[in-house]
């Protein structure tokens, strides 16, 4: 198999696997977990935020992070910073 096909072949079943965990995954807090930790995995990551949008504040607020970066929840306003714009 050459070495892209590999490549390919290695992050679906990688994709399958998470699947399959993220089914048997009752707790949200676990779920938002894995799906952090499996960004990292997948794209080989320092680390991996999910943030929320805030309309009423205009603020852009992260709830949860993984990775070597974590640090506690924290608000940014929209349009600041790469996060903000896009």
């Amino acid at each position: 198999m050459s070495d892209p096909a590999h490549r390919a072949s290695d992050r679906l079943g990688r994709l399958i696997d998470i699947s399959q965990a993220l089914m048997s995954t009752r707790s949200v807090d676990d779920v938002v977990s894995l799906i952090l930790e499996s960004g990292i995995d997948l794209f080989d990551a320092e680390g991996c935020s999910m943030a929320l949008v805030d309309r009423g504040a205009r603020q852009l607020s992260f709830v949860a992070m993984e990775g070597e970066a974590k640090t506690a929840p924290f608000r940014i306003p929209l349009g600041q910073g790469i996060a903000g714009h896009v």
